[in-house]
């Protein structure tokens, strides 16, 4: 189970969102969020969020035992 709290004073107090997924499931959207954002820095010239995106991908295996 994943959960996200924020709190958000101009609307008011808390923010909470919560979720139940799978550790490798977890992983793939994580990948291919950090995908998109690498094809974004390459078609707008971002070298540096580039260079920092190849660092961090690929994860390691998530789901192995």
């Amino acid at each position: 189970m994943f959960a996200v709290h924020d709190a958000d004073l101009d609307e008011g107090g808390a923010v909470e969102a919560s979720c139940v997924s799978t550790l490798g499931e977890l992983g793939r959207l994580y990948q291919a969020e950090v995908s998109r954002l690498t094809e974004w820095a390459q078609r707008h010239q971002e070298r540096d969020l580039g260079a920092f995106l190849a660092r961090i991908l690929p994860l390691p295996e998530l789901d192995r035992p």
